[in-house]
């Protein structure tokens, strides 16, 4: 580290310091500030205390607003009202607790050194052909459409169900598989600007279909379990599970048990440590789902409202989709 800079007025330090979110460098890869943030906070004693907060509020608003300005944001965690099969009994372990800010900017930062998916380390560059962020129309993110939808605007179930599955516990492929393993696709927000609740609704009319709201800024995750809930079960989705999950015994040369085990481990349960896979955590709530539609899910609205950071009214935009397709 330069002497010069270490040399500096702490005043002039931390302007430096807030600064980077919005630098040059940050143009075609927004997540570049966080790695930047991360880097300065560890590389000395004197530039650690620029990352010193006189209390935990200020410290998770400061990396808040550097994620979000990076373009993520922080996956709602799912509540079981059933443990995990194979999970230690009740009151014999703590829930695991909610990832501050600054664990999300080390999660996505450490996720993207180490992903093969090139589409996930790059979550936070959106194409030039996409509005740029503080655009005023809302825009999608890529992943949105490719993690979920056939060509056009039809939503495609198979490509929901596989985001969900395990991928090899002892090796990587290019696959979201599941997104919530992906930490930086999945903690990238899933609209310009965020939006704090996503709907879904019968065309023409207010009846909600289903909905996901988040305060921090609805994410990618958000948006893929949302549309994973719908998914009508059928036999055809049985057998695409079993089949891929046959596949990954035999590439992993395990007796069942044991990769049973693995992927009920908490290293296999996502970002959030919440993450179950269809079919191989049958908990008592999913044996019988009275909720759950066993009819393809027709066209629908989705409703994204929002709302500017400090402002009391928002907006609310309306797109859209077609039919669940089977293929």
């Amino acid at each position: 580290m330069p002497a010069t800079l270490l040399s500096l007025p702490l005043d002039v330090l931390l302007s430096i310091r807030d600064a980077v979110s919005t630098a040059p460098f940050t143009l075609l890869d927004p997540g570049l500030a966080l790695l930047a943030h991360l880097s300065l906070s560890q590389t000395c004693r004197r530039l650690r205390t620029l990352y010193a907060f006189a209390t935990p509020e200020s410290e998770d608003l400061f990396w808040k607003r550097a994620c979000v300005i990076a373009g993520y944001g922080r996956p709602m965690r799912r509540e079981y009202p059933h443990a995990l099969p194979g999970a230690p009994p009740p009151g014999t372990t703590t829930a695991p607790a909610l990832l501050t800010w600054r664990q999300v900017a080390h999660a996505v930062t450490a996720h993207k050194r180490v992903c093969e998916i090139r589409s996930c380390r790059a979550a936070s560059c959106w194409p030039d052909d996409c509005p740029p962020r503080g655009a005023a129309a809302l825009a999608f993110h890529p992943l949105f459409y490719y993690l979920h939808f056939a060509p056009g605007t039809e939503l495609d179930p198979a490509a929901v169900l596989h985001t969900q599955l395990p991928t090899h516990p002892d090796c990587r492929r290019k696959l979201y598989a599941p997104l919530s393993a992906h930490a930086s696709a999945a903690c990238a927000l899933a609209t310009s600007p965020p939006v704090r609740a996503l709907t879904l609704l019968h065309p023409g009319t207010d009846r909600a279909i289903a909905s996901v709201r988040n305060p921090d800024g609805c994410t990618l995750l958000d948006a893929n379990r949302l549309l994973g809930d719908l998914l009508p079960r059928s036999l055809a989705d049985m057998r695409t599970v079993l089949s891929h999950y046959q596949t990954l015994l035999d590439d992993y040369r395990a007796p069942a048990a044991s990769f049973a085990d693995t992927m009920r481990g908490a290293a296999h349960r996502g970002v959030m440590g919440d993450h179950r896979y269809p079919y191989l955590d049958l908990a008592p709530e999913d044996i019988e789902r009275p909720d759950t539609p066993d009819t393809p899910l027709g066209p629908f609205v989705m409703r994204c409202e929002g709302a500017e950071e400090g402002e009391d009214g928002g907006f609310c935009v309306e797109a859209l989709f077609g039919v669940l397709v089977q293929k």
